[in-house]
């Protein structure tokens, strides 16, 4: 008989994103069953239900000139200082394992990510908002992330000015790369 390792098995290409590291991080046997075995449901909270409301609030602002909700309204002027410029809301970006820019479902994605809010400030900055309806922490691996991600797609940007906006807190972290 054959040992295991002399038995080619097929892989099949592990993507990830900074959600699949957390939910990995927070319960690796939860993640494989959820994730790679897909065999329990990825049923959505009442947090999940929650965050996309308010991603949608947002992404109508930009993209519809409608007025945040009140529960918003602290950031009407943060979202002001970005009308006039170019943007992008839910941007879909994906690298592969050589951190080249890649289709989102293409056979050699490898990290995958959602930008809420992308700007073009100016021909090489650009700035990057994530919606947070959760606690606050002080954790910048998903902005790292966001900002790899545009300066591979993005090639002549120089600075990602990126951000947290807390809806919880009402605060923004933000960090330049």
């Amino acid at each position: 008989p054959a040992h295991i390792t002399d038995i080619n098995y097929p892989m099949k290409k592990i993507t990830f994103s900074h959600s699949s590291l957390k939910d990995f991080d927070n319960c690796a046997l939860q993640y494989y069953h959820k994730r790679i075995l897909k065999d329990i449901p990825d049923v959505k909270g009442e947090a999940a239900t929650w965050g996309e409301r308010v991603h949608k609030d947002f992404e109508l602002r930009m993209t519809e000139g409608r007025p945040l909700p009140d529960y918003l309204t602290h950031f009407e002027p943060t979202m002001n200082k970005f009308l006039g410029y170019e943007f992008k809301c839910e941007w879909k970006v994906c690298l592969n394992d050589e951190l080249k820019p890649t289709e989102w479902m293409a056979a050699d994605a490898w990290l995958r990510g959602i930008l809420d809010l992308f700007i073009r400030i100016s021909p090489t900055v650009a700035a990057v908002l994530d919606y947070k309806t959760g606690k606050h922490k002080d954790d910048f691996d998903q902005l790292k992330l966001c900002a790899l991600m545009v300066f591979a797609h993005e090639p002549e940007v120089e600075e990602v000015r990126s951000g947290f906006i807390w809806t919880q807190s009402k605060m923004v972290d933000t960090e330049i790369y």
